[in-house]
């Protein structure tokens, strides 16, 4: 969601996650787009800490260094804000035209926004043309047509075993697929005014004029999912936060949060087998959800099925948030998810998607925002094991490509 914008010349993206901040510049060339530098730097974003009145100076002395170090043009950027910082719902209103708009979304952000509206920044985005809402019309094969979003606030029940599932993007209900809708979806953001301020002061001290502020979903979606129609659930494991996307044809549908990270899986290795962090770490990254089998193979038969065996209660409070969410959409739109992507550091787990899938029975696989981005030939293989964590940052890059 864009809380405001410009129409940038440059394509570069600026992601502060929870534990590193990334950079990366792209163009276009006739051949498609190409990486011109990239940078990361391991440091928690300072910007969220609303106790820390030289947040601004610190981060724009570690932005100032990136810039410098990975020889990044000085020209317009675009940054993200995490999932966790910022409200957002899915709103469903008459039909109405569009000077007639406006009014109508900030009189209704009233009654969702839990904030007093002077302490935020709202942003708002048709997510869908009216006459795809609206048309009877039977079911598409794939790609599909439209669903619908859900609060990110929204309450979350216990998990339960997964119901058969139907074919993907096919509706659930015969009759509701073809029921007509006179009403239109407006996907609403609600980010507080005084971390906005923080992320506009920040790029105004280095001379960087912020040409667009989103909600991190819309960049993740726009690198991962470049011209698939599907519904398709993005995952994006950080090390403190696991967010929950469900993209459909270009228009985020829902978005969650919870705060179950990578941290909390390696701090339980490390309680668990009385170990270091970093050793924790070490091992969580090599062995993963391995079976025993995979891991006797290798020569670790024991510490495999062990490390393994601390993941899985885990991985599966995750999987079991995400099947929430699953529902909440399906039983919204009356559409079936066709596909997981897991993005973020916590994706380079070894076998997660394997588990995922068969906990599921979704396609659940690794994103990777580098498709169809030249890069360097002897970055090539390091670039593919970032991928996952550069999904923000590569997708905030592409934005004013897709203005273009």
């Amino acid at each position: 969601m864009r809380l405001f914008r410009h129409r940038p010349s440059v394509g570069i993206g600026v992601d502060f996650g929870t534990s590193s901040v990334k950079v990366v510049e792209l163009v276009r060339g006739r051949s498609g787009f190409r990486l011109v530098t990239y940078a990361v730097t391991r440091q928690p974003n300072l910007l969220l800490d609303n106790n820390a009145p030289d947040s601004v100076p610190r981060a724009a002395v570690l932005l100032r260094a990136m810039f410098q170090r990975a020889h990044v043009s000085h020209g317009e950027v675009a940054a993200a804000l995490p999932v966790l910082s910022v409200f957002s719902t899915v709103l469903e209103l008459p039909q109405m035209p569009e000077r007639e708009l406006s009014s109508a979304v900030t009189f209704m952000a009233k009654n969702y926004v839990p904030s007093p509206l002077t302490e935020v920044v709202l942003g708002w985005l048709t997510i869908g043309p009216p006459e795809d809402l609206n048309r009877s019309a039977p079911a598409e094969s794939a790609p599909v047509g439209e669903g619908q979003g859900s609060s990110s606030f929204a309450r979350l029940g216990t998990g339960a075993a997964a119901a058969p599932r139907p074919v993907a993007g096919a509706p659930l209900s015969p009759t509701r697929s073809l029921e007509i809708r006179k009403i239109q979806e407006v996907f609403l953001t609600a980010a507080p005014r005084e971390l906005v301020g923080r992320y506009t002061a920040l790029f105004e001290r280095l001379n960087l004029r912020l040409a667009a502020l989103e909600v991190e979903s819309f960049p993740l979606a726009r690198s991962l999912i470049r011209g698939d129609r599907r519904p398709i659930l993005l995952v994006d494991l950080g090390d403190r936060t696991t967010s929950f996307s469900i993209v459909e044809r270009g228009y985020l549908r829902l978005n969650q949060a919870i705060d179950v990270g990578g941290e909390a899986i390696t701090n339980a290795i490390a309680k668990k087998l009385s170990l270091p962090i970093d050793q924790a770490e070490q091992r969580k990254r090599a062995e993963g959800l391995s079976s025993s089998a995979e891991a006797g193979a290798a020569g670790t038969s024991d510490i495999g099925s062990s490390i393994a065996a601390i993941l899985r209660p885990l991985v599966m409070e995750i999987i079991t948030r995400a099947e929430v969410v699953r529902r909440l959409y399906e039983r919204k739109s009356h559409r079936a998810l066709a596909a997981v992507q897991l993005i973020g550091g916590g994706a380079r787990l070894p076998q997660l998607a394997a588990f995922w899938t068969s906990v599921t029975g979704v396609p659940c696989e690794v994103g990777n925002p580098w498709r169809g981005i030249s890069v360097p030939a002897p970055l090539t293989e390091h670039l593919r094991r970032l991928g996952p964590s550069f999904s923000v940052a590569v997708g905030l890059a592409l934005r004013p490509f897709e203005e273009s």
